[in-house]
Parts: C-alpha cells; sequence; structure tokens
C-alpha cells in the first residue's frame, strides 16, 4: 500500500512539474476608446477656475489703475536702459 501511494505522489509531482507557464501572447492593442456622456464635463472645472482667475486678474488691473488716478499720478515707469 505504501508503494502505490508513494507512486502515485511521484507521478503527480512529475505532472505538475511538467506543466509550464504557456508563452507570453504579443501584447494587444487597447480597444479604441469609446466616447462617453462624461466627456464633455471633463475639464469643465479647470475651465471655470481659468475663466474666474482671468476675471479676477482684470477686476484687480482696473482697481489698481482707479487708485493710481484717485492718487493724481501715473504709475513709475521703469528706468529706460
Amino acid at each position: 500500500m505504501r508503494i502505490r501511494i508513494a507512486s502515485l505522489l511521484a507521478i503527480a509531482a512529475l505532472a505538475s512539474a511538467c506543466g509550464g507557464e504557456p508563452e507570453p501572447a504579443a501584447k494587444e492593442e487597447p480597444p479604441p476608446r469609446v466616447r462617453t456622456f462624461a466627456d464633455d464635463t471633463i475639464g469643465v472645472k479647470d475651465k471655470a477656475q481659468q475663466r474666474t482667475e482671468a476675471a479676477m486678474e482684470t477686476h484687480r488691473e482696473a482697481l489698481q489703475q482707479r487708485l493710481q488716478e484717485d492718487e493724481g499720478g501715473a504709475p513709475p515707469e521703469p528706468p529706460a536702459e
């Protein structure tokens, strides 16, 4: 009985050692990108932030110009080189 179990274990070990990993397949290209409903909303947050910053900068420049006019002078010009 022990011989039979030992031979079965030996055969199982040999059979498991023979089975290797299959050869790796060539890399496949991913499928083409499918347009989804969310594509239009991607980047909306960034666009809104850029527009807000541009509006703030325009307002800041207008305030700066108004302050300079109220103080009665033009902004100091940089020295000519």
